[in-house]
Order: C-alpha cells, then sequence, then structure tokens
C-alpha cells in the first residue's frame, strides 16, 4: 500500500507541474479573461471601443486608443490599460503581454493570423468575442519609441501585427485605406480568481489519494 500511494502521489505531482505549466487563461465570466502566467485580465472582447459606441469600428491612433483607455469602466474596474511590448527591435516576438497573448495563448506568428480561439486552463476551447477577422491587422501597445532613432519628427510607439510581427508607428497614424486596421485590445493588472481553480483532473485524483490513504490506515488498524 505504501508504494502504491508514495506512486500516486508523484503523479499527482507531475500533473500539478504539467498543469501549472500550462494553466494560462481563465473565464471569470462577465466579459473577463484572466491569464495566470502573466497575472494580468483581458477584456474578452477585443473590439469593445466599437461594442460600446466609444467608436464606430475600433480601429484607432495611438492617441485615440490610450484616451479611450484612461477613461474606461468595466467589470467595477477603471484602471484599463493597453499591453506592454518589449520594443526591442523588429521581428515576430512572444515576450510582453501583447506578444505573450498572441504567440502563446492563440497561437500566432510566422505568418499566421489567429482566430481568436483558445484552450483555457481546462482544457475548453474558447474564442475571444469580436476578434478581427483573418488578416492584417494590428493591436497598439502602452510602449513608446523613442522617434530619433527612426521617424524624426514623429511620436511613436509600438503596435504588434496579428500574425507576431511588431512595427512601430506614429501615434497619430491612421491607415484608412482598410489595408491595415489598428485596435487597442486593453488589460489591467491582477484579478486572480480567489483561490485559483484545480482542475478536474488533479482534484479527482487527490481525492482518491486521500481515499486510499484512509483506506490503508484502517486496514493497518485491524
Amino acid at each position: 500500500m505504501r508504494k502504491v500511494l508514495c506512486f500516486l502521489c508523484l503523479l499527482l505531482f507531475g500533473f500539478g507541474m504539467l498543469g501549472m505549466a500550462h494553466a494560462s487563461l481563465y473565464d471569470l465570466g462577465s466579459g473577463l479573461i484572466y491569464d495566470s502566467i502573466l497575472d494580468i485580465t483581458w477584456l474578452e472582447d477585443v473590439n469593445y471601443s466599437k461594442t460600446s459606441g466609444y467608436d464606430n469600428d475600433g480601429n484607432m491612433t495611438w492617441t485615440e486608443a490610450t484616451s479611450w483607455a484612461d477613461v474606461l469602466e468595466y467589470g467595477g474596474f477603471d484602471d484599463w490599460r493597453l499591453p506592454t511590448m518589449p520594443g526591442v527591435g523588429w521581428g515576430y516576438y512572444n515576450r510582453g503581454e501583447l506578444g505573450h497573448m498572441l504567440y502563446v495563448n492563440l497561437d500566432a506568428g510566422g505568418g499566421t493570423f489567429s482566430d481568436g480561439s483558445f484552450v483555457d486552463a481546462y482544457g475548453n476551447t474558447l474564442t475571444f468575442d469580436n476578434f478581427p477577422d483573418p488578416g492584417p491587422y494590428w493591436f497598439w501597445s502602452c510602449s513608446e519609441f523613442d522617434s530619433s532613432i527612426a521617424l524624426p519628427g514623429y511620436e511613436s510607439a509600438w503596435g504588434l501585427k496579428g500574425s507576431g510581427i511588431t512595427n512601430i508607428w506614429p501615434k497619430d497614424y491612421l491607415d484608412t485605406s482598410g489595408y491595415s486596421r489598428t485596435y487597442a485590445w486593453v488589460v489591467r493588472d491582477g484579478g486572480s480568481p480567489s483561490p485559483v481553480p484545480v482542475p478536474t483532473t488533479i482534484l479527482l485524483l487527490s481525492t482518491g489519494i486521500v481515499g486510499l490513504a484512509g483506506f490503508g490506515r484502517k486496514r493497518f488498524k485491524k
């Protein structure tokens, strides 16, 4: 019995570590999605600036996007902001809040645009609301850029394409050709469910171990 319990404990530990490594997105309800890796909460509605009526299509300049985030109140919170980006250069990056969401959680990158679907911490496939149709679209970050390096005379900020590639744009840039759309997907710090829900597999296994331990003690007493 002792060997069996030791084996099951090791198995539980393995499941726990696996869950910790992959647990990331939790649906908190009320239009909020929590990222347990970065400890931030995203709006489930990717284009809420349009949904709320703040903007007619959600395609905004950086200045407009940051102004909207500053005044946004949603879910009882008023500390929304644009997500961060490392701003280290051009290319494909999964760093920063925006890169982690697109590259890691949504499997974008390498020229592939995400459709907004993801697998949550319980293995369920869900989809963010009002995610842009596949094609050229960008998301603004809150990370500003030293315009003296590449765009003298223009105050600039970093953006991340839906396919995972970074670029800089003048803060008041807005592509009216329809080729590129630049959206504002906002986040806030924290928001962890308390306590963080335990995946069902681990919960059932834990219950089984406790039951076996109790059974073993009863046999020993006899």
